[in-house]
């Protein structure tokens, strides 16, 4: 799998646990954080998720829109 799709997958698990839904309002950060990280190795691979976590906690991550 290319490293931008791997990426993707972890940003793309964040937008959806960090934005309101229809169905249920958007999760804090943290717990989604805690959920993400929790799912490393499994189901995201654990360096994108590693890199991901990482920006975002800098504050270098800057979702658009």
């Amino acid at each position: 799998i290319p490293l931008e799709a791997r990426l993707f997958a972890v940003v793309d698990i964040w937008d959806a646990l960090c934005s309101d839904r229809p169905y249920r309002k958007a999760w804090e950060q943290q717990r989604a954080r805690d959920h993400i990280a929790s799912i490393a190795g499994a189901h995201l691979d654990p360096h994108a998720t590693e890199t991901f976590l990482q920006f975002e906690k800098e504050g270098t991550f800057h979702p658009c829109c």
